[in-house]
């Protein structure tokens, strides 16, 4: 087990989705090691109610058994570094979200909490000096905005949000790297890399859990020289140079160049993976919800179905860990086990392995570098266990391809396709678009838009505006 000096404050930002929920469970069974400082949620107040009565319960079990009253005497400090407390803050940025679940919380809670209302009061709260870490886990463009506030107050952030690096990961980077924030992937593909890559650098990494983001900090190297050999793409190698720096000396040194050959994302193939192209076309919205592996919300399980989550990681990957996009390969594996693999420049090939339990890398990311014992099924190697490795068909997903074309691009490509990749979304969930056009109209808008190479955060929301008025005229037409 872990054992720390003092407790991490995490703020959960997404609580009510399937990666809060996760986090949530991983907190509350951390033995004191991490704790739920704000808890935030778009509209979903009965969940919030719920897990803060759950944090209360959890709170009063072990301290009185036999009594079912909550306790009212609630630590708002750092200095209690053995036990769970209240969330000093729960946030519902919904103006109109229904209020009453929260209301009705008896009044030994809500006396002890604070609950604010508002998109803004959120992204003024991440900066709060009391946490340590945001874990940034609601999905689409609105957790820009947040991952910006926290990268922007100095955070640590553990970034779920997709969005952030697909969007804008050349102004995240900078700005992390000029505020001195972090960031620590969530996803168990961008985990498995971390990971991966930890057993290269296992010298640079710190033995102790330290408290304060300010002194989250990872022993030094010199800067890596890019070698044309690595990256022969001139282009490339000029846009990676900033990046570089800011990957070796501001993010646990994730940065992948100089000993790295590619890196090789994971991908269950999702519920159509063996579907020809002229079934495709006529899948329903409830066959696209049917992951083979994963359960999660609904437009994150679309893009799964799409392989479209791929393309981002892939764009992510690049931003991550400082990649050129033929560093990158994409695999099908439908049993989820291999999540990522590291394929280094001396031949070897590591890779992380686990049951497909979102757990595990959302406990890597709040404890990073150190692991903490969970509750979790590990793969049984006692038993015949098959790994199938399959290339991804672009033909058929045609996503994948449109991922790298970012990766290449970057500049303003990933805010459009992520706006028209919502909206499209979105469109076929309701009955507005067939399934094999939600690629098909990404495609068409990102080529109707004006690319620009250097966008400021402004200009970045106009053309996600854009990009979506532009995705629901297609559509319509």
């Amino acid at each position: 087990m872990l054992m720390t000096s003092q407790t991490r404050q995490i703020a959960v930002i997404g609580s009510s989705g399937s990666i809060g929920q996760n986090a949530l469970d991983v907190i509350i069974n951390s033995h004191g090691t991490l704790n739920a400082i704000l808890l935030s949620v778009h509209k979903s107040t009965d969940i919030l109610a719920q897990q803060i009565l759950q944090i209360a319960h959890t709170i009063n079990q072990p301290k009185n058994k036999q009594n079912n009253t909550i306790t009212t005497t609630i630590t708002t400090t750092k200095t209690d570094t053995h036990h769970l407390t209240l969330p000093r803050w729960v946030v519902v940025t919904d103006l109109l979200a229904d209020r009453s679940p929260l209301e009705r919380l008896p009044f030994e809670i809500i006396s002890a909490v604070k609950i604010v209302y508002g998109y803004e009061a959120l992204c003024e709260l991440v900066r709060e000096p009391e946490i340590d870490i945001v874990l940034s886990a609601v999905s689409g463009c609105v957790g820009l905005n947040i991952t910006w506030s926290a990268l922007d107050a100095g955070k640590c952030v553990a970034l779920a949000n997709k969005e952030s690096l697909v969007s804008g990961g050349s102004l995240i980077t900078e700005l992390a790297l000029k505020k001195g924030g972090k960031l620590i992937p969530v996803d168990s593909e961008h985990s498995a890399i971390l990971q991966a890559l930890q057993t290269w650098r296992m010298n640079h990494y710190p033995t102790q859990l330290i408290n304060h983001t300010d002194n989250l900090t990872h022993h030094k190297e010199p800067p890596i020289t890019t070698s044309s050999a690595i990256c022969p793409d001139t282009n490339c190698i000029d846009q990676k140079k900033d990046r570089g720096n800011y990957c070796n000396e501001n993010n646990y040194g994730l940065s992948a160049r100089g000993a790295v050959n590619k890196i090789i994302l994971t991908a269950s193939g999702g519920p159509f993976r063996q579907l020809s192209q002229e079934e495709l076309n006529n899948v329903t919205v409830a066959d696209a919800l049917r992951h083979p592996t994963w359960r999660m919300g609904s437009k994150i399980t679309i893009d799964s179905a799409t392989l479209m989550n791929k393309a981002f990681e892939i764009i992510e990957a690049r931003w991550f860990f400082d990649l050129c996009s033929d560093e990158i390969g994409v695999l099908i594996h439908p049993q989820s086990i291999i999540h990522s693999m590291v394929e280094f420049i001396d031949g070897s090939t590591i890779a992380q392995l686990s049951q497909p339990d979102m757990r595990i890398p959302i406990s890597l990311a709040l404890h990073y570098p150190d692991r903490f014992e969970l509750r979790t099924v590990s793969v049984n190697w006692q038993e015949k266990v098959l790994l199938e490795f399959y290339p991804p068909d672009l033909e058929r997903f045609p996503a994948i391809k449109l991922g790298f074309k970012i990766a290449d691009t970057a500049g303003t490509t990933g805010v459009v396709v992520n706006a028209s990749n919502e909206t499209a979304v979105a469109a076929f969930l309701n009955g507005k678009l067939p399934f094999h056009d939600i690629v098909t109209v990404c495609n068409a808008v990102l080529e109707n838009h004006n690319f620009e190479q250097s966008p400021t955060l402004s200009r970045l929301f106009e053309l996600d505006n854009w990009a979506r008025k532009e995705t629901e005229k297609w559509i319509s037409h």
